[in-house]
């Protein structure tokens, strides 16, 4: 039996398969409805996590396994109720600056001011449990496969300020809809490039080219 067959604790699979079904707001859909829509839509790393910081083991990380369709449909069919958000851990060439901008924490300033040198960002698609048009999000890019990604997040906070982090595959992971914060009760949603609420799972075509300068 694959790893993904087994919980977070290491108890094996079992149960019924889930069938798919079509995205809808709302926040009765869990992992297993919409997994399958990230695969279709380029999003090959989809992991079932607890709450907001416990992903299945062995699949974040700079050393996590890639997942497959066979994983997939072994989470589903296992049906663990903890285990009902959805992170995405972002494949080789994607990143995601994810800024922190509510009650102390003031991640916005932090990214205005690396725009105001590095150059303004292209809009991209984004992920938010925020809401519209708080600056309070994680914004995804494309860049170079060969891009050395380790310490980017340390770079970024020691020239401009902190509350910014840069996730990326070897570095955490997106929390993703249709998960809901495990705080605020608040589902995540996707936005598109021009700021609206995304009708779908965004393709993986709609993420922006980072500027060499960043």
């Amino acid at each position: 039996m694959s790893t993904a067959a087994r919980d977070g604790e290491g108890r094996p699979a079992g149960g019924n398969r889930t069938a798919i079904v079509p995205v809808e707001t709302g926040t009765s859909m869990t992992y297993a409805d919409a997994a399958p829509l990230y695969w279709r839509t380029g999003w090959r790393n989809a992991i079932p996590v607890r709450g907001k910081s416990e992903p299945w083991k062995g699949y974040t990380g700079r050393d996590g396994q890639d997942v497959t369709y066979s994983d997939i449909q072994e989470w589903i069919d296992y049906g663990d109720p903890r285990f009902t958000n959805l992170g995405v851990r972002l494949q080789g060439g994607i990143i995601g600056i994810d800024v922190d901008h509510y009650g102390s924490k003031r991640g916005g300033d932090t990214l205005r001011k690396a725009e105001e040198t590095l150059g303004a960002l292209p809009p991209t698609i984004s992920s938010t449990s925020r809401g519209f048009g708080q600056p309070a999000r994680i914004s995804f890019y494309s860049v170079p496969t060969s891009l050395d990604l380790s310490g980017a997040e340390k770079r970024l906070r020691d020239a401009f300020g902190e509350h910014v982090d840069v996730i990326h595959r070897g570095h955490r992971y997106a929390l993703a809809y249709p998960s809901l914060h495990p705080l605020t009760g608040a589902q995540y949603r996707w936005y598109t490039a021009h700021g609206d609420e995304h009708p779908d799972v965004p393709n993986m075509s709609e993420v922006a080219t980072l500027p060499a300068a960043w």
